[in-house]
């Protein structure tokens, strides 16, 4: 999803940020509907953002 490896993180931690201030129920929605991991991971195994996806995505 994001090409620039160096940005990555950052924008996570931000979408985190973001998703941690909304209600519950649409933190909920949001984490079912996010595709993201499932895309990145074959590509960024190691990757950081892949990494810390998956541990703040629950």
């Amino acid at each position: 999803m994001w090409h620039n490896e160096r940005t990555a993180p950052l924008l996570h931690r931000q979408k985190c940020r973001i998703n941690k201030a909304l209600p519950q129920e649409n933190r909920a929605l949001l984490i079912a509907g996010e595709t993201c991991l499932e895309k990145c991971k074959p590509n960024h195994a190691n990757d950081y953002y892949t990494q810390t996806a998956y541990l703040h995505r629950f």
